[in-house]
């Protein structure tokens, strides 16, 4: 089934994860299954996009229990061997089933990976979904 999600199935990986919420979880497409590192933050959970894209838009569904203010920053990088750069940090309150969703002024260049690094919560940090819009470049 074609997919617009670019992390959809995508490569992924986590600092921590519960043996039962692996990381492919953030990525399937499956609002029922969740990423879960068993722990507080700092955590962080990244995908390699398998390409080079112009990213429009990250969506990420929250997954915590208690509700509770949050931060979470959105990293990218654009080459494989480059640094990791934050483009956004969501700050607030956060409740389960929310979607985050940032939508840069102008898509992002030439994006190969993507981190969401939870930095504050009131809850061990889990997503449920990680999606990613844009094209090919």
């Amino acid at each position: 089934i074609p997919n617009d999600n670019l992390a959809y199935g995508k490569p992924v990986r986590a600092s921590l994860s519960l043996p039962g919420e692996p990381p492919s979880n953030a990525v399937d497409d499956n609002s029922a299954t969740q990423w879960g590192a068993g722990a507080s933050p700092v955590q962080w959970i990244e995908v390699d996009l398998q390409g080079t894209y112009s990213i429009s838009e990250i969506r990420l569904q929250v997954a915590q229990y208690p509700n509770g203010n949050t931060v979470h920053r959105v990293q990218v990088r654009s080459s494989s061997d480059g640094a990791y750069t934050t483009i956004h940090e969501f700050n607030g309150p956060t409740q389960d089933n929310e979607w985050l969703v940032f939508i840069p002024e102008e898509p992002l260049a030439n994006i190969v990976q993507i981190r969401i690094q939870t930095i504050s919560s009131p809850s061990w940090v889990a997503w449920k979904e990680i999606q990613v819009f844009g094209a090919s470049q």
